[in-house]
């Protein structure tokens, strides 16, 4: 009987932190709804696309848009239009509503992963509230990225429960969600990777074989093929080096968006021409120099802790696929990074963040509680801020000369 209630108890903790989570997100995104399209794919992608419009679904599994294959964030969008026409609110409500999802998994995923009392609540507030994220949640050409995101995270909670539990069933939803998650964006085709970290961090106690990844390799790869044959219809190239050296500068610069969300726009555009890049300048030696001591972090944190090389592996990881999606502006200027290429690899340094701020030893807890409480508010207050920039191109575009 007194397990019963602790259980209980918990329980009714865990649903207060979700109801709080769902609560103060929707309060920050309160004015999404009122939002318009952004000229900038947004009808290309959904009121004047006919794939979606005319509900071809046949249309949306059988081709690239332009270069991606996103057939589920295609069929998201054909529900769209059907229930609200040229009406964008529909579509910004829907994107709000995979955000909220999205906040409550990592809540759930944390819990999984760190037995620690708040952690979960705190990574998930961190995550709805976080300005970084305000791009793909008021762009609705960022669909296939909250999208995407749902059934990568829900496939690996359920690959989780498998590992607990053993059964069956949670391990065939969690191929299935990871099959859900590439027909939303191919970026997802990093899961199996993510799993083998998770396999270090959660213990097991049904022994578990190598054939078990199987069909997520198989999964992974055969759309990695498709993925990659996109690319190739792509109308820009750069070279192997100019691709090295802004996947640098870009790995370095989501986490420092991060950890200090400022002057976040839609257009991050490389100053210097890419026939003058030179690994020996500032903007590249130092996040060569950050991103070598990160890995070197990874390797030696796993002896300290192991949520500290995984979290590192995990952003660098979710993060590969994004460092080579540059979009050309002229043939010497390029956009180096998107705020919204950041929204999975963000989740594990949330995570650690979270996890290292309540197992500071010299700090005390009612300390610690203030210290939470002001940064929710903040960052709350800055994304609720960012929202209104995303309501209508012009404020979005007259922002982005502002930060240039």
């Amino acid at each position: 009987m007194k397990d019963e209630g602790c259980y209980h108890v918990l329980m009714s903790k865990t649903w207060l932190q979700t109801g709080l989570l769902v609560a103060l997100t929707l309060l920050v995104y309160v004015h999404s709804p009122l939002a318009s399209f952004i000229p900038i794919d947004d009808g290309s992608l959904t009121f004047k696309n006919p794939i979606v419009t005319e509900f071809d679904v046949r249309g949306a599994f059988s081709t690239y848009d332009p270069e991606l294959y996103i057939p589920l964030t295609l069929f998201s969008y054909q529900i769209d239009y059907l229930i609200g026409g040229e009406d964008p609110t529909i579509f910004h409500i829907v994107n709000v509503l995979l955000h909220i999802l999205n906040a409550v998994l990592v809540f759930f995923l944390t819990k999984v992963l760190v037995k620690k009392e708040w952690v979960p609540l705190i990574a998930g507030l961190l995550f709805a509230l976080h300005p970084l994220h305000t791009e793909a949640v008021m762009w609705i050409a960022a669909r296939k990225d909250l999208l995407s995101c749902s059934f990568f995270l829900g496939s690996l909670l359920l690959y989780c429960n498998f590992r607990k539990s053993g059964r069956r069933e949670p391990y065939y939803l969690s191929i299935a969600l990871f099959a859900f998650a590439l027909l939303a964006k191919i970026v997802t085709a990093t899961l199996p990777l993510v799993l083998l970290l998770i396999d270090d961090v959660i213990p097991t106690k049904k022994k578990l074989y190598p054939y078990h990844k199987y069909p997520y390799y198989i999964l992974a790869l055969f759309f990695a093929f498709i993925g990659i044959y996109g690319k190739t219809l792509s109308f820009y190239q750069i070279t192997f080096f100019e691709t090295f050296l802004l996947a640098a500068k870009s790995a370095s610069f989501y986490m420092q968006k991060l950890l200090l969300p400022t002057n976040l726009t839609i257009f991050y555009q490389q100053i210097t021409p890419l026939s003058h890049l030179s690994p020996l300048s500032p903007e590249f030696l130092l996040p060569l120099l950050f991103l070598t001591l990160l890995y070197i972090a990874a390797l030696k944190g796993r002896q300290l802790d192991k949520m500290i090389s995984f979290a590192i592996l995990w952003y660098g990881v979710t993060l590969f696929p994004n460092l080579a999606n540059f979009s050309r502006v002229s043939k010497e200027s390029i956009f180096f990074a998107s705020d919204r290429y950041a929204y999975i690899p963000s989740i594990s340094l949330i995570i650690l963040f979270a996890y290292g701020a309540t197992s500071l030893k010299a700090i005390s807890y009612k300390l610690k509680a203030v210290l939470v409480v002001a940064a929710t508010i903040t960052l709350g207050i800055t994304t609720h801020l960012q929202t209104q920039v995303w309501l209508a191109p012009t404020p979005l575009f007259a922002h982005n000369i502002e930060v240039e």
